[in-house]
């Protein structure tokens, strides 16, 4: 029996099939990788991976007799566990039929059990206005080390749009001061990104290195500010940073008004929606895919949304007692 594990970013997954199976999985990683992000794919084959187990308890070693009933049988075995997010699983193992119809492995033909399930209402998250955003600046002490660092990271999400994992692994080599460029690679996407320096925000970053930086050989550019100097983490560094701000605003807020670090990167698309910038322009500079990850932004410029309100001038209305 092989085992394939997997760990990225959501709860391991530890599930043992079959040598054949493990094949076909890692056939349709290979066939994938260029055409789908890395934890697109590392997702998708978490979803497969639990169908191809399913399949397995119940007798088959193959798809020579899988039926599409037994494809209805999974899905209501696992739809439990995936409230809300059956469109992944759906659109897992859609992938994963159209790769074993296109190489011949089965030519069960699965549109109707894997038709797309109705989208599901989409929750319109809250961005930063300029002025919550300069309240959270002047909070911060910009004379210790750390407070320069947290600037710089906070000047840097709020004027480049960046997401916090991507402003952590930022390099040295990564910013090109000749050309007043920032040169990445999207680490949820895999892509490059090119992203123009812009003069306030290339200071505040400069004023970090040569004045709040520990003397370390570390090539990242935002490090601890105590030993060990070492890259910043990942994952809730920049939630930490932004909420310890927060807290000393007189802005009123609460824990879970949408308003974390992430915000900032919303703030950026919408203050460019708000300012004229093309849809299209604005999804390169977040680094987006296709435009359908940038359009729920339009949803959040509320001056817009309040022009394209119909008035009700001229529509008479009358009040009638219920009988």
């Amino acid at each position: 029996m092989a085992a394939i594990i997997f760990k990225v970013g959501y709860p391991r997954t530890k599930i043992k099939v079959n040598g054949y199976f493990t094949s076909l999985l890692f056939a349709y990683e290979q066939n994938y990788s260029r055409q789908l992000a890395p934890g697109t794919i590392a997702y998708t084959k978490s979803n497969i991976l639990q169908f191809l187990k399913f399949l397995e308890d119940k007798g088959h070693k193959n798809f020579e007799r899988v039926s599409l009933s037994e494809i209805r049988d999974f899905l209501l075995y696992t739809s439990p566990n995936h409230r809300g997010s059956m469109s992944n699983v759906l659109f897992s193992l859609r992938l994963f039929f159209k790769y074993l119809n296109e190489n011949r492995i089965t030519d069960l033909k699965t549109e109707i059990v894997l038709q797309k399930s109705v989208r599901a209402r989409r929750k319109v998250l809250p961005c930063f206005s300029h002025e919550e955003v300069e309240n959270i600046f002047a909070q911060i002490d910009t004379s210790t080390a750390e407070g320069k660092r947290n600037y710089a990271i906070l000047f840097l999400a709020s004027h480049t749009g960046l997401r916090s994992v991507d402003i952590v692994n930022l390099k040295l080599m990564d910013i090109d001061w000749q050309k007043d460029e920032i040169r990445i690679i999207q680490r949820k996407t895999g892509k490059p990104l090119v992203l123009p320096l812009e003069a306030d925000t290339g200071k505040a970053i400069v004023d970090y290195i040569l004045s709040g930086r520990p003397n370390t050989d570390s090539p990242y550019i935002f490090v601890r500010s105590v030993a060990p100097y070492a890259k910043l983490s990942d994952s809730g560094i920049g939630m930490n940073i932004i909420k310890k701000y927060r807290n000393n605003t007189r802005t009123a807020h609460s824990s879970g008004d949408g308003k974390g670090f992430h915000a900032l990167r919303r703030s950026v698309g919408t203050w460019m929606l708000e300012a004229g910038v093309p849809l299209p322009t604005i999804s390169q500079v977040l680094g987006h895919h296709d435009l359908d990850s940038t359009k729920p932004y339009l949803s959040l410029h509320y001056h817009m949304l309040e022009e394209c309100a119909l008035s009700l001038h001229g529509i008479e209305t009358e009040k009638e007692e219920l009988r």
